[in-house]
C-alpha cells in the first residue's frame, strides 16, 4: 500500500501500525491493557519534555482544548487566547461556548504576535489563562513558545496553555522548561494514527487549579484523569485499539531517538519547500517560522483556485493536498510531511505537481 494522502491530518498510515492496532479486546481494566497504557507514557513524556504523567482520552483534541478552559478557569476570571489563524480562533470560540469571559487578541493569519500587546492585555488583570496555538494548522506558521513563556512568567496566577496538534512529535515542546501548564495534542498528525485519541499533558499548577474550579464534570475533569493515569488506567472505555496502536508508534519513536526524528522532519519539510518554491509556489508566509510537519503555499499565477487544482491532481495522480482552510479555501495549498519517514516517499507528490 503506498502513500497517497499528504493533508495535514489525518495523515496516512503505514501497514504495522494498523496490524499493531489489529488485537483482540481484553478487558480494558485488565493488567495486559493497563500495561499497553504504561508502555506509552515514556515515550510521551519525552516528546512533550516533561515528568508529568501524560493523559490518554477518547476525543479528537478538540476535547481537550474544552477540558483547558472547563478545568483552569475560576469563576469570574477571564481566559486570554492569542490567534493568528483558524485554530486559534477556534479555541477562543470554545472558551465563549463555555460560558467564559474572553480576552482575544487577533493577528493576521501568518502574522508573529506582538509582544507588547501580549503584555498590555496581561496587565489587565484577573486573567486565569493564556491560550495559544504551537503550530497554526491553518498557515503552518509556529508562534514561539519561549518568548511567549517569559512574559507569562510574569503572572504567577497566569496559566499557560497550548495546543500542540501540528507540532507534537515532529519538533521540540519543552513543556518542563518553558512552565508550560497544558500541552494537548491528538494521534493523527505526527504520530500517523487514526484519530480518536487525544494526548494531554497538565502540569501540577494546573492540576492544584483545577482541584478548586467547580463544574468540571467528569468526562474532561484533570483531577479524574490524573486519579485513573496514575494506575494506568483510563478514565473509562478508550478507543483501545489506538492505544495498542499508540504503544507500537511510541516504541518507533523512542528507537529512532527524539532529536533525530526531529531533525527528520526538518530535513524533508525543508525539502518540499524548496522543490515547490523552486516550481513557482510561494510559502503563505514569510513572518513567521513554519512548522516541521506541514507547508503552505500561495500558488502559481495560472493558478486561480486551488480547490479545482486540487481535485485535479486527485482525478489524474490519486494524490491529495488540500486547498486550504477558513478564508484561505480555494487560495492556498497545505501539504503535509507528517508521518514521512523518506524523502523519497514524498518525491512522487513533488513531480506530479511539477
Amino acid at each position: 500500500m503506498s502513500r497517497n494522502i499528504f493533508i495535514p491530518g489525518p495523515t496516512w498510515v503505514e501497514p504495522a501500525a494498523y496490524q499493531a492496532m489489529a488485537r483482540e479486546i481484553v478487558p480494558h481494566r485488565s493488567p495486559e491493557f493497563r500495561s499497553a497504557i504504561t508502555s506509552t507514557q515514556n515515550g510521551l513524556k519525552s516528546l512533550a519534555g516533561t515528568v508529568r504523567p501524560v493523559y490518554l482520552s477518547t476525543t479528537s483534541s478538540t476535547g481537550m482544548m474544552e477540558a483547558a478552559v472547563r478545568n483552569l478557569i475560576r469563576p469570574n476570571k477571564k481566559v486570554f487566547h492569542c490567534s493568528n489563524g483558524a485554530f486559534g480562533e477556534k479555541w477562543a470560540d470554545i472558551s465563549k461556548r463555555c460560558g467564559h469571559e474572553v480576552l482575544h487578541y487577533q493577528e493576521k493569519w501568518g502574522q508573529p504576535f506582538d509582544e507588547e500587546i501580549i503584555l498590555s492585555i496581561l496587565n489587565q488583570g484577573n486573567i486565569d489563562a493564556l491560550c495559544i496555538v504551537h503550530a497554526e494548522t491553518s498557515t503552518a506558521c509556529i508562534n514561539d513558545l519561549s518568548r511567549i513563556s517569559k512574559i507569562v512568567q510574569n503572572f504567577p496566577d497566569v496559566l499557560l496553555c497550548v495546543d500542540a496538534v501540528s507540532s507534537f512529535s515532529m519538533q521540540a515542546i519543552e513543556m518542563d522548561r518553558l512552565q508550560l501548564d497544558v500541552v494537548l495534542a491528538g494521534v493523527q498528525k505526527g504520530i500517523a494514527l487514526p484519530p480518536g485519541l487525544s494526548i494531554c499533558a497538565v502540569s501540577q499548577k494546573a492540576l492544584d487549579r483545577a482541584n478548586v474550579v467547580p463544574n468540571r464534570g467528569f468526562y474532561l475533569d484533570f483531577c479524574e484523569h490524573e486519579k485513573q493515569i496514575q494506575e494506568s488506567m483510563p478514565i473509562s472505555t478508550p478507543a483501545m485499539n489506538l492505544i495498542w496502536g499508540l504503544s507500537y508508534r511510541m516504541e518507533q519513536i523512542v528507537a529512532e531517538g527524539i532529536e533525530a526524528r526531529y531533525d527528520r522532519h526538518k530535513q524533508i519539510n525543508e525539502y518540499l519547500v524548496d522543490q515547490l518554491t523552486n516550481k513557482g509556489w510561494n510559502l503563505f508566509s514569510e513572518m513567521c517560522p513554519r512548522t516541521a510537519g506541514l507547508a503552505c503555499f500561495t500558488p502559481p499565477n495560472t493558478i486561480t483556485d486551488t480547490c479545482d487544482w486540487a481535485r485535479k491532481l486527485k482525478e489524474s495522480t490519486g494524490y491529495v493536498v488540500d486547498s486550504g482552510y477558513g478564508k484561505l479555501k480555494g487560495k492556498v495549498i497545505r501539504i503535509s510531511n507528517m508521518g514521512i519517514s523518506d524523502i523519497s516517499e514524498l518525491t512522487p507528490l513533488i513531480e506530479a505537481i511539477n
